[in-house]
């Protein structure tokens, strides 16, 4: 008999299968039960409703960052940035992460529910998270006197305006490691320009 976390980590695999093949109007309950070969009353155990399923989807899906990073960018804030950015530019152009993208951005403007979700659970744990480390780099006196927040978003911005086309309609975009290296470093770099104290 499969342990629980074993069944669970098999739902949410096969859930964004069938979110990914089918779009989130179209994928039931019953048919991701199916393919899981669980029980639907197993399925509805877990996860109660389908917008629940979504969301766990996306959260197992969702940048994770190594640990001690990004609380605070270091000595060298250009290369923990570039690691960082890295990290967000890999997870945009895997297929599998790519496609949630484009569930919920195609269901967003008819289920607002949706795109809360998307938001809540992808979005803005990458937002607490650079937030936070530019909030210490700012109080140790590194940074200008700028809003944390806008530049939090800048900052995803910048790696967000190279992927989306890839993302959102699959246009070929160069992402091999070192094109994605050097967009990172790059958009590091124009970043730091930007908010950086100058000495």
């Amino acid at each position: 008999m499969a342990r629980p976390a074993v069944k669970g980590e098999h739902i949410l695999q096969v859930a964004g299968d069938v979110f990914r093949e089918l779009g989130y109007a179209a994928a039931s309950m019953d048919e991701i039960a199916r393919r899981a070969g669980v029980a639907k009353a197993t399925l509805y155990r877990y996860y109660p409703a389908k917008q629940d399923l979504f969301a766990a989807v996306l959260e197992a899906a969702r940048v994770r960052w190594p640990e001690q990073e990004p609380q605070e960018l270091g000595d060298d804030p250009e290369v923990t940035l570039t690691r960082i950015l890295l990290l967000g530019l890999e997870r945009l152009f895997e297929p599998a992460y790519a496609g949630l993208v484009r569930v919920a951005a195609a269901e967003a403007r008819h289920m607002p529910e949706l795109a809360a979700t998307f938001v809540q659970n992808v979005l803005q744990p990458i937002q607490a998270e650079l937030h936070m480390a530019l909030v210490h780099e700012q109080r140790a006196g590194k940074l200008r006197d700028v809003d944390v927040a806008v530049s939090t978003r800048q900052l995803i911005g910048l790696c967000v305006g190279y992927a989306m086309p890839s993302v959102l309609f699959e246009v070929s975009v160069p992402h091999d490691g070192p094109t994605l290296q050097r967009v990172a470093r790059e958009n590091a770099r124009t970043f730091l320009y930007g908010v950086l104290k100058r000495t």
